[in-house]
C-alpha cells in the first residue's frame, strides 16, 4: 500500500550517498550543528518544526526590533524582485524564511489558511528559479516538469479541499436547496462596492452560482492533473488554469478575502504555457530566442529539443528529492481528503 511505498522511498533516500554526505557534514561541523539546533530541532505542540530566524534572538523578551527587521527585510526583498522582474533561489529562500519566522509567533493572526498557503507556494518557487542568475530562464535548463506538476497538484488540493469541506458539512444550503449564495454576500468578511449588486441578483442566479461553485471546486480541478500527452492534455491544462483564474477574479470582484484569491490564482498561471501566452504578447516574440525555440519544440521539432535541452546531474538529483518530498508529504493530505 501507499505506506509501504513511502517507507521504501524513505529508505532509498537515506541510503543514498548524497544523504549520507549531508548528514556526515552536519555531524562533523560544530557550527552547522548549532545552527541546525537553532533553526530546525525545535517544534510546536503538533511536533512540526518551527523554522524561524527568531531563535537567533538572545533576548526573547524584546522581539519587536527583530519582528520589524524581518518584516522590512521581506518587504525590501519583495520590492527588489518586483523591480527587477526576476528572482533566484537565495532571494526566494530569504522570503520563505521571513514568512515562516512571522508564522511561528503570529498565533491566530497568522493562523488563517492563506499564510501557510503562501509559505508552501514560496517553497515550490525555490525549485522554479535559477540558483543565482537573475537572467531569463534559458531553454537549455528549463523549469523542471516535476515542479510544474507539484504546483498543479498544490492547486488541485486547495480547490478540491474547498469543495469537499462543503460536501462534508452536510449543510442543506449547498447540496439540497442550493441557497447558500442567498446569504454569502451578507456574511463575507469585507464587502466591496459591487457586493450589493451581486447580493440582489435573482434567486435563480444564486442557484446558478452554487452550481458553478461545485463545478469549479469538485470537477474542474481534475483538469489540472491530465497529463500533457498530445493536444488533448494541453487543452485540459489550459482550460483548468483559465477556469481557476476566472473563478478567483470573480470572487475578487464580489468581495474582499485579503490576498487569498490572488494567491490562489497565481499557481493557475503555471497551466498556461508560453505558446498560449505568446498570443497576447506577439510583438515581443522576436526578442526572445528561448520562446522561439520553445514554440519549435511544441510544434514537433525534435531536432530543436535534442539540441537545446540538457539538465545538469545535480539538478536532476534535486528534482528527484523534491518529488520524493512532495510525495511523502502528500500522503496524509490525500488521506484527509
Amino acid at each position: 500500500d501507499e505506506h509501504k511505498v513511502a517507507l521504501k522511498l524513505k529508505i532509498f533516500i537515506q541510503n543514498s550517498s548524497l544523504y549520507r554526505f549531508i548528514c556526515a557534514t552536519l555531524e562533523s561541523s560544530t557550527k552547522l550543528q548549532k545552527l541546525r539546533e537553532k533553526l530546525w530541532d525545535r517544534s510546536d505542540a503538533l511536533d512540526r518544526p518551527l523554522i524561524t530566524l527568531l531563535w537567533l534572538c538572545k533576548n526573547r523578551s524584546k522581539l519587536n526590533p527583530w519582528l520589524d527587521g524581518i518584516a522590512l527585510l521581506g518587504l525590501s526583498t519583495s520590492l527588489s524582485i518586483l523591480y527587477m522582474g526576476s528572482a533566484n533561489v537565495p532571494m526566494l529562500l530569504l522570503l520563505w524564511l521571513c514568512q515562516r519566522s512571522l508564522m511561528s509567533v503570529g498565533g491566530p493572526w497568522y493562523g488563517y489558511g492563506w499564510e501557510p498557503q503562501l509559505a508552501e507556494l514560496n517553497f515550490h518557487a525555490l525549485f522554479l528559479a535559477p540558483l543565482f542568475s537573475l537572467q531569463q530562464i534559458n531553454l537549455s535548463s528549463p523549469v523542471p516538469s516535476i515542479t510544474v506538476w507539484a504546483i498543479r497538484w498544490y492547486l488541485f488540493r486547495i480547490m478540491m479541499g474547498a469543495g469537499l469541506i462543503k460536501l462534508r458539512s452536510n449543510d442543506p444550503k449547498w447540496f439540497q436547496t442550493w441557497s447558500a449564495m442567498d446569504y454569502f454576500y451578507e456574511t463575507q468578511p469585507v464587502p466591496n462596492p459591487f457586493t450589493k449588486y451581486f447580493h440582489f441578483m435573482p434567486k435563480w442566479w444564486h442557484r446558478f452560482e452554487v452550481g458553478c461553485n461545485h463545478f469549479v471546486e469538485l470537477i474542474a480541478p481534475w483538469l489540472l492533473l491530465v497529463p500533457n500527452v498530445g493536444g488533448f492534455g494541453r487543452m485540459c491544462g489550459l482550460c483548468g488554469g483559465l477556469i481557476q483564474i476566472s473563478f478567483q477574479m470573480l470572487l475578487i470582484s464580489s468581495g474582499n478575502l485579503s490576498f487569498l484569491n490572488w494567491l490562489t490564482a497565481v499557481p493557475a498561471l503555471i497551466c498556461l504555457d508560453d505558446a498560449f501566452l505568446a498570443k497576447f504578447f506577439a510583438p515581443f516574440q522576436k526578442y526572445s530566442a528561448s520562446l522561439s525555440a520553445y514554440l519549435s519544440m511544441i510544434s514537433g521539432d525534435t531536432t530543436t529539443i535534442a539540441n537545446v535541452v540538457t539538465t545538469a546531474p545535480t539538478r536532476k538529483i534535486i528534482n528527484v528529492l523534491f518529488g520524493a518530498l512532495i510525495f511523502r508529504l502528500s500522503i496524509p493530505v490525500v488521506q484527509n481528503l
